[in-house]
């Protein structure tokens, strides 16, 4: 019985090349970036998002006091930017937001 644990090996017995570790690699990295991306979009595209930003408190306040309140903010503002450049440049306000909060956002 060897006690040699250098060697990954499948069920098969087979070792996995260096080819495989790095598509997994890849793989993770693509789901991560995807992950992330979904989240945030998520976040970005509610009302409360832009309440945490000082100087859109008043419109945030007066929208969650309306009959509108349960509208994302998708629901009436197109982007002329298109809604790809869109959605990446608030991707980008939300994580920079977790560092960084200024007073409205960057990119809108």
């Amino acid at each position: 019985m060897s006690t040699d644990t250098s060697e990954k090996t499948t069920g098969a017995g087979k070792r996995f090349s260096r080819r495989a570790y790095v598509v997994i690699a890849l793989l993770a990295a693509v789901a991560a970036v995807v992950i992330g991306v979904i989240i945030a979009e998520y976040f970005v595209s509610q009302p409360s998002f832009f309440g945490a930003y000082a100087g859109l408190e008043t419109n945030y306040q007066t929208l969650d006091e309306s009959g509108h309140n349960d509208l994302t903010c998708n629901d009436c503002h197109v982007d002329s930017r298109g809604i790809l450049v869109a959605g990446a440049a608030l991707v980008g306000d939300f994580y920079g937001g977790l560092v960084n909060r200024p007073d409205e956002p960057r990119f809108i």
